[in-house]
């Protein structure tokens, strides 16, 4: 049996020709789908029931957005409720200013953790003031030639006036579902109850002191154990708080379960350990 070369142009020929077939009847499967799908939510939208629970969460896979459960008792907009669901709950605005100041103050901090780090080699130390000043002359650079530039908003003046209206409506605790898979609004002495329950379950009791006397006896407590392990000021203050605050108890709802019960977290963030 004969075989015959038919060059290497025939054959990017046939490539070139095959792709494209290929790409039309991709380009035409895909319309289709997307036909389907379509016609598929539309069909969705029309039988749904808003008022059950199964339908509060579809209606927010349409959208792509969280889902927003009302335990309040109070009316939300549709239209609020909406905008709380696609933005989250870590949204933030863009600021109206250049936070010059911010960045100034963050920066050199660093700088003075580079500057700060100890070690015997003069040639290290050398080093690292030297990199601290190039990173305090590029962030002044970078701030000089952005200070006055117009910084766009994140949100429009409708968006904004809806976010301040929910955010002023009283006797209300907006907080994110257990798992963080959606977010719950919940009626400020209901909530207190839930974690008055969880609290009575612990073992736990209420103390009779201040939050100053609390966070001053337990910095103390940790001041005095960094001295007995005769470790100095230089080498524990990297363990230890500027401006403590007492851990913060909250609890994110179980939208999943029958009554809505609370899951007990607790916040360490800027706590005295």
């Amino acid at each position: 049996m004969r075989s015959f070369n038919l060059g290497s142009r025939f054959y990017q020929n046939f490539y070139i020709h095959a792709k494209k077939l290929a790409l039309k009847a991709f380009k035409v499967c895909e319309w289709r789908l997307r036909r389907k799908f379509r016609e598929l939510k539309i069909e969705m939208r029309q039988t749904q029931h808003t008022n059950s629970d199964m339908d509060i969460i579809t209606e927010a896979a349409l959208h792509k957005r969280q889902v927003v459960w009302n335990l309040s008792g109070i009316e939300i907009p549709p239209e609020t409720e909406e905008l709380i669901g696609k933005l989250g709950m870590n949204f933030q605005f863009a600021p109206k200013k250049f936070p010059a100041l911010e960045i100034i103050q963050s920066t050199e901090l660093v700088c003075q953790r580079i500057e700060n780090y100890q070690s015997e080699d003069q040639r290290i130390i050398a080093i690292n003031k030297e990199r601290a000043q190039k990173i305090r002359s590029i962030v002044v650079s970078h701030i000089q030639k952005n200070c006055f530039k117009k910084i766009k908003q994140n949100t429009t003046q409708r968006q904004m006036k809806l976010l301040e209206d929910f955010q002023d409506i009283p006797d209300m605790v907006r907080i994110s579902a257990d798992k963080g898979t959606a977010i719950v609004c919940e009626n400020t002495q209901e909530y207190i109850r839930k974690e008055d329950d969880l609290l009575n379950d612990m073992d736990v009791e209420r103390s009779q002191k201040t939050e100053k006397q609390l966070i001053q006896r337990t910095h103390k407590r940790l001041i005095d154990a960094f001295n007995k392990m005769k470790m100095k000021w230089q080498e524990y203050r990297k363990f230890t708080v500027t401006a403590p605050e007492l851990p913060k108890l909250y609890i994110p709802i179980k939208t999943h379960k029958a009554d809505f019960p609370g899951r007990p977290v607790l916040s360490q963030i800027n706590d005295p350990t």
